[in-house]
């Protein structure tokens, strides 16, 4: 499912402050982090069709190495394709 920038940075603000049992909770909640650390790029401009954005998102990942464990993306590529196609 696909959400709005700004749900998306309250669900992982809640993530971190909740001290849930996510990557990206356990990465803010850790040594020389903290929820003030967190922010928001907006890396492209919002398009209509959501197979484009998944694929946009897609190319981010491998562009900016994001994907677990160098990063915090822990959904594997064919994960994030076949929860469309589902």
């Amino acid at each position: 499912m696909l959400r709005h920038i700004k749900e998306r940075t309250k669900e992982h603000e809640a993530d971190e402050r909740l001290r849930r049992d996510k990557p990206i909770s356990e990465h803010f909640n850790g040594v020389d982090h903290g929820g003030q650390d967190i922010g928001i790029s907006v890396l492209t401009q919002k398009r209509d069709s959501c197979y484009y954005r998944l694929i946009q998102e897609l190319e981010f990942i491998k562009k900016f190495e994001s994907q677990s464990p160098n990063g915090l993306n822990t959904k594997y590529q064919i994960d994030v394709l076949l929860r469309e196609i589902i």
